[in-house]
């Protein structure tokens, strides 16, 4: 076997994963195909889940930054200046009709995956990173840079990987 697939899970993932498929869980983290990676901003933004939200009697936050940092492990990666140059490209070429203040964080997610040649995005954020003008975006930059431009896949694909 070659060597394991590297992929980022966008933040809304963790939260599809605990509300529908715990077991995944497991599986992502015992697995030797694929490696997932975190990012200060995905971890970030799911610290900011609010402490009043419960699943099944336990603090939702709680379970998604411990099922992350099981998931992570080591594979972490820092916000950097680079990537925040690499966002702010994308959001120059950007023709979608969303505010930069929503945009942000997914720039920076696949600006990340960019620049650390990450093979897959696992999204189902379909009107926002994953829209048609976002996806341009990307190409247009990531072409002009000559940097590999990761491949999106859905939790369901996600999951045949596993």
């Amino acid at each position: 076997m070659g060597f394991p697939l590297r992929l980022i899970l966008d933040t809304n993932i963790y939260g599809l994963i605990v509300e529908k498929d715990t077991e995944l869980l497991v599986k992502a983290q015992t697995t030797s195909k694929v490696t997932i990676c975190g990012f200060e901003v995905i971890r970030t933004e799911l610290r900011d889940t609010p402490k009043q939200l419960r699943h099944k009697n336990r603090n939702l936050r709680n379970v998604l930054l411990s099922g992350y940092d099981n998931i992570v492990k080591k594979h972490s990666y820092r916000l950097s200046p680079l990537i925040e140059d690499l966002a702010g490209e994308y959001w120059k070429e950007y023709k979608g009709g969303i505010s930069k203040k929503k945009m942000w964080n997914d720039f920076l997610i696949v600006a990340c995956s960019s620049i650390h040649r990450l093979d897959i995005i696992v999204s189902e954020d379909n009107h926002s990173m994953i829209s048609e003008p976002a996806l341009a975006a990307y190409r247009r930059v990531n072409g002009k840079n000559e940097l590999k431009e990761p491949a999106f896949h859905s939790l369901d694909q996600f999951a045949k990987l596993l």
